[in-house]
């Protein structure tokens, strides 16, 4: 499989990927917060009592996926293996969209009847 540049963005826990440029994932994670609500009550109590916390923590604390791929630096944040079912689709998906390094970070995930992570 020839390699491919890569993804980089932000994949949310329905599965639907926004992508945005290497290094600017902060700016979309503030675009994606006031586009969408933020249900989830422990990240209302954690903007309420913490007005300092960098939007794209925020998303990480909502399951979100962080992914990126540049020349220098390719990743995937798999968010201490809480990973929705929706987000293994999109991945199986787009598997052959990733990169190199990021096909081998989430190629486990693929893989079937192994414990490895925390689906939600």
């Amino acid at each position: 499989m020839k390699d491919k540049k890569g993804l980089t963005g932000w994949l949310s826990p329905k599965g639907i990927f926004y992508p945005c440029k290497y290094g600017e994932h902060r700016i979309l994670a503030q675009k994606i917060l006031f586009k969408h609500k933020i249900k989830d009550s422990k990240l209302r109590k954690a903007l309420k009592n913490e007005t300092s916390i960098p939007n794209d923590n925020i998303l990480k604390l909502d399951h979100f996926i962080a992914m990126g791929s540049s020349n220098h630096c390719s990743y995937v944040c798999l968010n201490n293996k809480k990973v929705t079912k929706k987000q293994i689709k999109w991945i199986h998906k787009n598997f052959n969209n990733l990169d190199l390094k990021q096909r081998n970070s989430v190629s486990h995930l693929l893989k079937p009847k192994k414990k490895l992570l925390n689906i939600v």
